[in-house]
């Protein structure tokens, strides 16, 4: 396609539909997780959570020098780890975008995995076939052979059970699966009920720390 024509492609399939959030977005921000970090580089998640918070939300990308900072602050923060539409120049698209990423930005990636020693993940809507979350997934399970697993949450029959065991095996995660029936309203059943829980527990820890 060429580089000019691709962009504009990207541009007219992700900015000039003006999509609105789903429910789901809805509900991803209301578990009020600190860090979201996304592969995905269209701008809808981020309006959304930026209306939601009057613009106080921090958006950052992989090539921003000052993401580290930021993590240290308590402010919410959206990590685009592919990039934005908003700068399709720097998007990380084929395995030479990947390649020069982490060669040129090595200190972003360093952070990532300094986030997945530190938190818990959970990916929605992720693929295990992204280089990116493949790597750093494989490099945090050899290293870190015997720390708490990550959640990777996939519609049923996506993988074979042996499958499921290879890749717990290989890049340390733990699977949930959902019925993917009715426009994955189970999924977004399953996100409504643990913002329910996280609540609740946020409430009695509130609660503990008062006495």
């Amino acid at each position: 396609m060429g580089r000019e024509t691709f962009i504009d492609f990207l541009r007219n399939e992700y900015t000039t539909p003006r999509f609105n959030p789903a429910d789901i977005h809805k509900k991803i921000f209301e578990l009020d997780s600190r860090i979201i970090a996304t592969p995905n580089f269209d701008n809808i998640y981020d309006v959304y959570v930026q209306h939601e918070t009057a613009g106080t939300t921090n958006i950052k990308r992989y090539y921003d020098e000052d993401v580290a900072d930021i993590i240290r602050k308590n402010d919410r923060l959206i990590l685009k780890i592919h990039g934005d539409i908003q700068t399709p120049d720097k998007l990380i698209f084929s395995k030479i975008d990947y390649a020069h990423a982490r060669n040129t930005y090595a200190h972003f990636y360093k952070i990532l995995e300094a986030l997945m020693l530190t938190h818990t993940f959970i990916f929605l809507g992720a693929g295990l076939n992204d280089p990116d979350i493949s790597l750093l997934l494989e490099d945090y399970n050899f290293r870190y052979s015997f720390t708490r697993k990550h959640y990777f949450i996939i519609p049923k029959k996506t993988l074979t059970p042996k499958e499921q065991e290879i890749y717990t095996e290989f890049l340390g995660l733990q699977f949930l699966e959902y019925d993917p029936r009715l426009d994955h309203r189970e999924l977004l059943d399953s996100i409504s009920e643990l913002v329910s829980k996280v609540e609740e527990e946020r409430k009695n820890i509130a609660g503990t720390n008062n006495w």
